[in-house]
């Protein structure tokens, strides 16, 4: 099963290898899965299921079997439990049962050699027995060899083998039928072109015999992949990155026009489309034309002459109509017609669309016409080619190829293959039949009839406006006899293109002819300068000045060398001399823009890009460097409508959409930053940044399974992409997947080893699995890293707070506070560790410090409401309460309430008076109502006990015994603490009064909840 060709052979994907199958498997592997899943289930239970599929030809029916076929061959599991029959794709002359049985044999013999030499013997045997025993011993051969197995048979084109005249008809259908039911261990996997009578008719055997599956063609989307997946497996380097262009998609566009998802047709026009046609377009076209015309001259030679009538029509009118222009044009009646489109849309020929109480009529595969038009063809351009190109390129690519073939055969006839005559014909009929408003602004006639170098400088003006610059190449090495023009524009179209020696061979050769000539100084001077030999730029540049002072390109080109060099001023210096000379010198406005911005000039980089925009109003770019200067002066929606006008402009300008997105992205506008960044990455799909980018805006959606897709497609593109693993590792980290986490992490370390946050977050991960010392060593490494990691000191102090560690805990934070003496974060920390030791009037001083800090954070807000309940200051604890929950409002915050609610209670149950105990919590109830956090106050209570159990060596009996009867008789009608309050009365019993059997009150669920959260934990 290992062998096979290396590629997709048009008429026959069997002889492909499996792993080249199941790449390709677009479009269908849904249908391939669900039929290997049924095929398993028939396997291992007594439900036989039967499936026939039902596709036109070339929907990819026989690739989708022979991938189901591989898949179940080599399963390894259902070898003691099945046989397989796969069947040739056309098994003609299967005229008798006995002929079926026959065929079936051999398959195994076909795909089973270790007992082919068995089955070959049989069938010998069989020959020479009398005929009144074939089917009999046949039937037999075939049970024998099954032993009681399930037996799967895959078959296409089963309505011929059903089939009265091509195949055994009705009788043998009977005959099969009356096995299948006497044996119930077969399976059948089938195909065909069509619905037909013999499964259709309920006087036939096979009536609702198979579950019915139509397969639809691909979708362009599908086409698409389809196309790209045989690239990727040729492993086509130079085909791959062009079918992600425009260009690409829009030549897959027109090939699925002409042909729509046909799996066999597509598989034909990839071999077009990794053609290099640059210049015999038509000539592929033609030669893949004619490869396929067999093909649909025996998709006519199948119909009745009515059919073919019709279809020829259709070929003809090229649109679609109704049975009325049908019957008149075909010479028949409208009665006839009607009856003959249902058979043609049953046969996948023709496709029916309804309008309102009418319908309309059209080919399914519109390269049906090919017989007709190949055959009708006089000489001229066949019509189906003229449908293609104009489907294939825009209005401007057509005219720009007409001109070039045009002048190739025209102007340089004598050097001129003669097939550039037929290319202009063809792209000149295009653009009459196509683009006829072209013709009211390129004059055909006129550009014909203008003289030789006017054409080639309309040609060659129009390609380098559209930065075409490997097209003048290609053109301009035809042309043997060059003049200064054409080598001017040969130098600049090399060094556009990045050839900077045969830039800077060609305008030397110009120099040899006049050492003085500016343009070719300047091509010198910008090659040297794009190759970054800086000093050999500067030299011709001054040659250019030693003969034009104030030339402006030169002047600008040596501000571009001072500015590479990071000589901003002199740099800016001859900027504004070349403005000076030409106000208009939009370049050099430019570039002085950018020289102010890097310098943090943004005023100044603003007024030069203003300039740059209300000179070059059209010009996207310029609007892009407007808007990343209104966002440096902090006028952001000013950038805002920038960008979007810079994408008005140019709809592919990768840098706008990006900067507009990541605006969005700042200003909480989840949706329209995603939108920005969706269209980034289909613009540049393998734009790492780009993918990360939509992953930050999924996760703002809360679609956090998308936006971990969208990292690890940045990761699969870079896998250096350190943001991306920085952000996936968080959301796995959120998920609680800390191993997952920590991987990541790790990888994020070993890129970025001097990144104190990747080493806070690879801590945090390793907390998150409980390597305590490991994240304490990660934390510290973050620390030294830098100093300013107020997070990273925070969490190394938690962990030493729970070690008892308080002082190591204080030297960190006192270290971190001489850095940033008033971090918010740092000074609740330190409050922290006051509180934790019972030092109630020093965590207040410090929780007061961190709010006044600016903190936005409720928890010092909290933590305060902790300490006055410390110091039974029941008044300030309850003012506090109500501050802290005002502040929780404001920053839209709700369950992160509950830890802070259980910590205030626990604080209330341990520290305070007892008869100020039912106050505060009446009080607080009542606040908790005020401000809408009933909910988080009473999902507090469970956390609360376990707290108070936890740490019941700090509570007297007596106490807890307070405690729990005035919490019983304050929530009896509440449902929800029933539970809880009975872990606090058989805790108290365990923990206090050491009552030996107390924990067996509990269910086993309970006594395993009472182990985990409070016992574990002592």
């Amino acid at each position: 099963m290992d062998k096979g060709l290396n590629y997709l052979q048009t008429f026959n994907p069997v002889e492909s290898k499996p792993e080249l199958l199941e790449h390709t498997l677009v479009g269908r592997k849904d249908l391939v899965d669900r039929l290997e899943e049924l095929v398993i289930e028939s396997t291992q239970t007594g439900n036989k299921l039967q499936r026939l599929i039902i596709g036109s030809r070339g929907s990819g029916k026989t690739h989708a079997l022979k991938v189901l076929h591989n898949r179940i061959f080599n399963r390894r599991d259902l070898v003691d439990n099945l046989v397989i029959a796969y069947l040739c794709e056309d098994e003609y002359g299967v005229a008798t049962f006995l002929d079926w049985i026959i065929r079936i044999l051999r398959s195994f013999i076909r795909w089973d050699p270790e007992k082919a030499a068995y089955l070959e013997n049989e069938i010998e045997k069989l020959k020479k027995v009398h005929k009144g025993e074939w089917e009999k011993i046949a039937a037999n051969l075939l049970l024998n060899y099954i032993k009681g197995k399930t037996l799967l048979i895959i078959v296409e084109n089963i309505g011929n083998i059903f089939h009265k005249k091509k195949g055994f008809g009705k009788k043998g259908q009977q005959k099969f039928r009356d096995l299948i039911q006497q044996y119930p261990f077969f399976i059948i996997m089938a195909s065909n072109q069509a619905l037909f009578e013999d499964i259709q008719k309920e006087d036939m055997p096979f009536h609702n015999f198979f579950k019915i599956i139509h397969l639809r063609k691909l979708s362009l989307k599908e086409t698409f992949f389809f196309l790209k997946t045989i690239a990727e497996w040729d492993k086509n380097t130079k085909l791959l990155p062009f079918l992600d262009t425009h260009e690409g998609r829009g030549r897959i566009k027109a090939i699925y026009d002409l042909i729509g998802g046909n799996h066999r047709l597509l598989v034909t026009f990839y071999h077009f489309l990794k053609t290099d046609f640059i210049n015999k377009l038509s000539e592929s076209f033609m030669k893949t034309i004619n490869d396929l015309t067999p093909y649909y001259q025996s998709m006519m030679d199948s119909l009745t002459a009515q059919q073919q009538k019709i279809v020829q029509y259709l070929c003809q009118v090229r649109t679609a109509t109704n049975v009325k222009n049908i019957s008149e044009n075909c010479f028949s009646t409208q009665n006839t017609i009607s009856k003959q489109m249902i058979n043609l849309i049953r046969l996948k020929y023709v496709d029916a669309i309804p309008s309102g109480r009418e319908t309309f009529y059209e080919l399914s595969e519109p390269l049906l016409r090919i017989c007709n038009e190949v055959k009708e063809n006089r000489g001229g351009p066949i019509k189906l080619f003229i449908d293609f190109l104009g489907n294939l390129y825009s209005v401007e690519e057509i005219k720009r190829k007409y001109m070039h073939y045009h002048i190739l055969y025209k102007i340089l006839e004598k050097e001129a293959p003669s097939d550039f005559y037929e290319e202009h014909l063809y792209y000149k009929e295009t653009i009459k039949r196509y683009f006829p408003g072209l013709l009211k602004t390129f004059q055909i006639d006129t550009f014909e009839g203008a003289p030789k170098d006017e054409q080639i400088k309309t040609y060659i003006e129009d390609l380098e406006k559209s930065g075409i610059y490997t097209e003048i190449l290609k053109f301009t090495s035809k042309i043997q006899e060059k003049d200064r023009y054409i080598l001017l524009k040969e130098a600049s179209a090399y060094r556009k293109t990045g050839d900077i020696e045969k830039a800077i061979e060609t305008a030397k050769n110009l120099l040899n002819k006049n050492e003085k000539d500016i343009d070719a100084l300047l091509m010198l001077a910008e090659a040297y300068q794009q190759n970054d030999k800086l000093n050999e730029s500067n030299k011709y540049f001054n040659k250019v000045l030693e003969n034009d002072e104030k030339n402006i390109k030169a002047l600008a080109g040596i501000g571009k060398n001072l500015f590479i060099e990071e000589k901003y001023e002199e740099a800016k210096t001859s900027y504004i001399k070349a403005i000076d000379l030409d106000k208009e010198n939009a370049d050099a406005i430019e570039a002085l823009g950018v020289v102010f911005g890097n310098q943090g000039d943004h005023q100044q980089a603003y007024n030069s890009f203003k300039d740059l925009t209300d000179l070059k109003p059209e010009y996207s770019h310029g609007w892009w460097l407007l808007g990343r200067a209104q966002e440096n002066l902090n006028n952001i929606e000013e950038a805002k409508t920038s960008y979007i006008k810079a994408i008005d402009l140019d709809k592919e300008n990768a840098d706008a959409i990006k900067a507009l997105g990541v605006v969005f992205g700042n200003q909480g506008d989840h949706q329209q930053a995603y939108n920005s960044f969706k269209d980034l990455t289909d613009l540049k799909p393998e734009y790492s940044h780009g993918w990360w980018l939509l992953g930050r805006s999924q996760e703002g959606l809360n679609k956090i399974e998308e936006a971990k897709t969208s990292y690890l497609k940045a990761i699969d593109l870079d896998e250096k992409n350190t943001d991306a693993i920085q952000y996936l590792g968080i959301v796995l980290g959120n998920q609680g997947d800390h191993k997952q986490a920590y991987n990541y992490f790790k990888r994020l370390t070993d890129l970025k080893p001097d990144y104190s946050h990747g080493w806070f977050i690879l801590g945090w991960s390793q907390e998150g699995l409980n390597k305590i010392e490991e994240a304490k060593t990660s934390y510290i490494k973050a620390i030294d890293l830098d100093k300013k990691n107020t997070t990273a000191v925070s969490y190394l102090s938690g962990l030493l707070m729970k070690e008892n560690s308080f002082e190591k805990a204080l030297s960190y934070i006192d270290k971190a506070l001489k850095e940033t003496p008033i971090d918010s974060q740092l000074l609740n920390m330190k409050g922290e560790i006051y509180r934790k030791s019972d030092q109630f009037e020093k965590a207040v001083s410090f929780y007061k410090q961190a709010i006044q800090a600016g903190s936005k954070s409720q928890h010092p807000s909290f933590n305060l409401v902790s300490c006055y309940l410390g110091l039974n200051d029941i008044t300030n604890a309850l003012s506090q309460l109500e501050k802290s929950l005002k502040l929780a409002n404001e920053i839209n915050l709700t369950d992160q309430t509950i830890q802070n609610f259980e910590e205030n209670t626990i604080t209330l149950f341990i520290h305070v008076y007892r008869e100020s105990i039912p106050f505060y919590l009446n009080e607080a109830l009542a606040l908790v109502e005020k401000y809408s956090f009933t909910d988080q106050f009473y999902k507090s209570i469970p956390e609360t006990i376990f707290g108070i159990l936890k740490q019941h060596d700090r509570i007297e009996t007596v106490r807890f015994e307070f405690i729990e009867t005035y919490l019983s008789d304050k929530f009896k009608d509440n449902e929800l603490l029933i539970v809880p309050l009975k872990f606090l009365n058989i805790g108290i019993r365990h923990l206090k009064k050491n009552e030996k059997n107390a924990l067996l009150l509990f269910t086993k669920e309970e006594r395993a909840t009472f182990k985990k959260f409070v016992l574990n934990q002592i």
